[in-house]
């Protein structure tokens, strides 16, 4: 029977813990734990795949080692979890130990008394994921296109100069079908690079503006100005500047009539400035100028009380490219084996989700309720409806947006009964089955199909709990709650490999994380960035890759495989020689432990298991900041106006003048829209002057930091 362990009888049962061994076989979150969460280590006796035979099976009572003074803290028995049988998805017999009656700050490990093992440290403090959400949006900043990454935000290790901004490079360019046209030309630059490619998908990226500006909605207090990117200090939260650098480049997407270009391809190199290839872009499609009207009206409604002529900007550019989409309503470009490389036109259904879902934040955004009739006139169409309440993990966006609707106001009163009925008759279906699920899955973490990105799909399925409890659509949220922290956990390492599914952070709280990833930059070979165990560097940190790729299809499977040329067909005997290397997968390697730490690429094909992507990292970083705690005085509310601040002349010319009704410490700073401060000054002075003669014209933004107040205003330099 679990109990707590006082000091006195501590220091009478033990006095240190020698002889001990780490072992992969009892996995815990390596960050750790908040205080009040559930906390269950997974302990795992391998049995089918790579890892059989290891035969470890724990003792009847494990313990919680206090690490500093090495004293027992916390004992308990564990409960056997797979009733003699192996878990299929895993190949494991699996046990749990529950000890989420510890609630004291401090850092622990488990020990195993009868195999004189434990596992990996951990920590349980409340702002445990503080550190790791930095990393993990930090990871974007890495990703910006046309960015200069100097050393005192990307680390030494990790600065490179602006890239793709050469001759006929993104500043300059073109359409795939006509590079030698300079009439096609086109100011693209910036973004953030899609994943371990370069290429720029505007459908894609605007999904990813939707999620972390949600993420922003849901849980503001947590944002704070303090990443370390070259915005930080600006008194808008990092998130903020992040995100408008991905908006920036889709509004550069955008042409005079609405419309919204669908791609831009980018050449690869290492590092990314070293590129000197033609960029490319195809053309406006429909699926994008829909996708771009969500994400812009989204920007309009967050960014109103922070940059309010930017909002403005977004929603004209939002009602611009809804326009031009109703108008034409079936644009369609595929871009595989032209430009870039993944695909984003998924036909009629998935531009009908797109549309819909901008109707929404169009309707938000301007009031208007011809935006709220076209979802309330069509959302029936969706597949979900269709398919008689069907939900799986490859449309789960579509079950965001209607869980969103179920917040809205002004809407049908009698279509908010029918979506939370449908959702929650979905929540249960033997397709997905997730209500079923709860709580039986070995590692606490249920996924369907270990899909190429996995990982992602984890974070989605984390996020759909935690959505269904914070709505109330369950009578269990403790449960719900419990259930989507339990995803966080198995990307911090309770997981078969126990391993973090990040990259490089065994300096930043993790013990056994990522080494390696396929990404043009940190690619195989690199003497700088290959593998943090050879390389001087290794990859940057805090990247999520795409995890285990296994699952059942029919009469067949779906599965990480390896080119076709193999095992003796692939040019060189090299070549040959990866197709055959013995740690690669059997056919009866458990669908989650078809994952290895490597980055060879072809024709051993790493990217459908560790390539990463922002569409990952963007789920990953909205499920993470559900349980991140709000930093005590370091939240800077950018609601806040302060009105007793004069600046003119607006627009000026030569000198701008700032009168304000103190003599505080301020600090003033002032911002072109790419987000690079071209001033900044701390003063206790009431009158400033500001000489902008030299300054290109343009719109600029002036912040002011006072108090804990941020004013900010928008000048016009003429």
């Amino acid at each position: 029977m679990n109990k707590y362990i006082t000091l006195l009888a501590s220091i009478l049962l033990t006095e240190c813990i020698f002889a001990q061994s780490i072992t992969k076989n009892i996995v815990i979150d390596q960050f750790g734990y908040r205080g009040a969460a559930t906390k269950i280590a997974i302990v795992r006796n391998p049995k089918v795949g790579f890892d059989a035979g290891q035969n470890y099976v724990p003792g009847n009572q494990l313990q919680i080692i206090d690490a500093d003074s090495k004293k027992v803290v916390f004992e308990g028995d564990l409960e056997y979890k797979t009733n003699g049988e192996n878990d299929a998805t895993y190949g494991d017999e699996v046990w749990w130990f529950d000890f989420s009656e510890l609630t004291t700050d401090g850092t622990y490990y488990v020990y195993d008394p009868k195999n004189s093992t434990r596992s990996y440290s951990f920590r349980i403090a409340d702002n445990v994921y503080n550190s790791v959400l930095k990393d993990a949006v930090r990871m974007l900043f890495y990703q910006r296109a046309g960015c200069d990454k100097k050393a005192k935000y990307a680390g030494k290790a990790w600065a490179d100069d602006a890239s793709h901004l050469d001759a006929l490079q993104d500043s300059h360019c073109r359409l795939f079908s006509s590079p030698d046209d300079a009439s096609t030309e086109r100011d693209l630059r910036g973004g953030w690079y899609d994943a371990g490619d370069y290429n720029k998908y505007t459908v894609w990226g605007c999904n990813y503006v939707e999620i972390l500006l949600n993420a922003y909605r849901e849980n503001p207090d947590v944002w704070t100005d303090d990443y370390n990117i070259p915005e930080s200090g600006n008194g808008i939260p990092d998130l903020l500047d992040e995100v408008k650098w991905e908006l920036d480049w889709i509004l550069r997407m955008q042409e005079s009539n609405g419309s919204v270009l669908s791609i831009v391809g980018l050449q690869s190199a290492s590092p990314p400035s070293a590129c000197t290839g033609q960029s490319l872009y195809g053309p406006a499609t429909t699926n994008a100028s829909y996708a771009a009207a969500k994400a812009f009206a989204i920007g309009a409604i967050v960014y109103k009380s922070i940059l309010p002529d930017y909002a403005n900007t977004l929603k004209n550019a939002a009602v611009a490219a809804w326009k031009w989409a109703e108008a034409n309503p079936s644009v369609e470009f595929s871009n595989s084996q032209k430009v870039g490389a993944g695909e984003q036109e998924g036909g009629a259904s998935v531009r009908l989700v797109q549309r819909l879902n901008a109707s929404l934040y169009l309707y938000e955004v301007t009031g208007e309720s011809s935006y709220l009739s076209v979802f309330e006139s069509n959302y029936t169409n969706l597949d979900f409806f269709k398919w008689y309440s069907y939900m799986d993990q490859y449309r789960q966006q579509d079950e965001y947006m209607l869980l969103r609707y179920l917040t809205m106001d002004g809407v049908s009163s009698s279509i908010k009964e029918t979506v939370a009925k449908d959702l929650q008759k979905g929540f249960y279906k033997s397709e997905d089955d997730l209500g079923s699920m709860l709580g039986k899955d070995a590692y606490r973490s249920y996924c369907r199909h270990y899909n190429w990105g996995s990982n992602s799909h984890k974070c989605t399925y984390g996020n759909l709990f935690y959505a269904y409890a914070k709505q109330s659509l369950t009578d269990d949220v403790d449960a719900f709650m419990t259930a989507a922290e339990d995803y966080i956990h198995y990307i911090h390492g309770v997981n078969p490999f126990a391993m973090v599914y990040l990259t490089n952070m065994n300096d930043r709280g993790a013990s056994n994380s990522v080494n390696q990833m396929y990404h043009s930059w940190f690619c195989n070979g690199s003497d700088w960035w290959d593998d943090v165990t050879t390389s001087l560097y290794g990859p940057a940190p805090g990247y999520l890759i795409g995890g285990a790729y296994g699952y059942p299809s029919g009469d067949s499977q779906k599965t990480y495989e390896w080119a076709s040329c193999c095992p003796n067909g692939c040019g060189s005997q090299y070549n040959n020689s990866l197709c055959n290397a013995d740690w690669l997968f059997n056919e009866n390697e458990p669908f989650a432990k078809r994952y290895r730490d490597f980055n060879d690429g072809w024709p051993v094909n790493s990217w459908q298991i560790t390539e990463p992507s922002c569409g990952y990292q963007v789920n990953y970083i909205k499920l993470l900041s559900k349980f991140v705690a709000e930093e005590a005085g370091n939240s800077q509310s950018v609601a806040n106006v302060q009105k007793e601040v004069l600046v003119y002349p607006n627009p000026v010319k030569d000198e701008l003048f700032i009168v304000t009704e103190n003599t505080d410490l301020k600090n003033i700073s002032l911002f072109n829209m790419q987000s690079q401060a071209v001033y900044s000054s701390e003063t206790e002075e009431s009158n400033i002057r500001i000489h902008v003669g030299t300054l290109p014209r343009g719109v600029y933004v002036l912040q002011i930091f006072c108090r804990g107040t941020l004013t900010v205003k928008q000048v016009m330099v003429n």
